[in-house]
């Protein structure tokens, strides 16, 4: 179908008004006249919508990211308009999944995932990844965890990706002042905020522990495994029923056993996960004698 005969198409068909944006949370409001058939084709929110209701308004959506999708369901083409102030492609990818799930678009959903598995994998790959280099922020997990529910695939693929961006030390020692690559403040949010604040979060970090450095890539899977929504499998690890419920179960503990222990011990306990003792009595006297006077973001 060309141009023209899409905007002729547009003409003849009944209009649907959709509002999107807000004046005052967004540089500007825009509102278009697109016909039913068209919108219920590329989402189901359109779709299940009663025929007596001809408008809907979108106040939280940004006006180009509605068009970026707008444009995905013209082409098939994802490609998102980068002339946006301060564009940041993690950001907007996570955006455009975003709108997806409101708009129960699933198509442009995987498009979005895929975009955002293409920037993760080359530093999943590369074997000699760390925090400091990852481009991975804090405020974009933030993010992602206050936009999407537990167990969400969107929340999945950030904390797979960033386990197999940081090195072993960094994943058990966030906080530790011994850690620089992982604790630089980073605007309003840092890691140790974000790890304490969501305990699937700190799930994953703890588990990622049984892969060493080399290893820390098997951590992120293949793009299609999460567009497919097959995320129980972490490395070569099925997840936990409870994984994202925060509440662990004891078969998980012979895993969970890898070393380092001792900072594995203690992230596992701030997931309130139901444990047995993993240290002997002399183990534990070691861990207190290496760890005197260190500072870790679970104490």
């Amino acid at each position: 179908m060309d141009v023209k005969t899409y905007k002729s198409d547009l003409i003849m068909e009944s209009k649907f008004t959709i509002i999107v944006g807000t004046l005052g949370t967004h540089t500007y409001q825009r509102t278009y006249h697109l016909p039913r058939a068209f919108l219920s084709k590329h989402s189901t929110v359109f779709d299940t919508l009663p025929s007596y209701q001809t408008t809907l308004s979108l106040p939280t959506t940004c006006p180009h990211m509605f068009q970026n999708f707008l444009d995905y369901a013209y082409s098939s083409i994802y490609s998102l308009n980068k002339a946006v102030p301060s564009y940041a492609p993690i950001r907007q990818h996570t955006l455009a999944w975003l709108l997806g799930e409101a708009l129960g678009a699933p198509t442009f959903q995987a498009a979005a995932l895929r975009a955002l598995h293409a920037i993760f994998e080359p530093y999943a790959r590369s074997g000699n990844c760390n925090a400091a280099c990852s481009p991975i922020r804090a405020a974009d997990v933030e993010f992602a965890c206050q936009h999407s529910k537990m167990g969400s695939v969107l929340r999945v693929l950030f904390f797979d990706a960033a386990a197999s961006h940081w090195t072993r030390f960094e994943a058990s020692n966030v906080g530790s002042p011994y850690n620089m690559n992982i604790d630089e403040a980073e605007g309003e949010y840092r890691w140790p905020d974000v790890c304490n604040a969501h305990a699937d979060f700190r799930a994953i970090i703890a588990i990622s522990l049984m892969y060493g450095e080399g290893r820390r890539g098997a951590c992120l899977r293949d793009a299609e495994m999460y567009v497919q929504g097959k995320t129980r499998v972490f490395g070569d690890v099925v997840r936990d029923d409870k994984w994202t419920e925060v509440e662990g179960r004891n078969r998980m503990l012979p895993v969970l056993r890898q070393p380092p222990r001792p900072a594995l011990e203690r992230l596992v306990a701030s997931t309130s996960w139901e444990r047995e003792e993993m240290l002997d009595d002399e183990e534990e006297e070691e861990e207190e004698e290496g760890e005197e006077g260190r500072s870790t973001w679970w104490e």
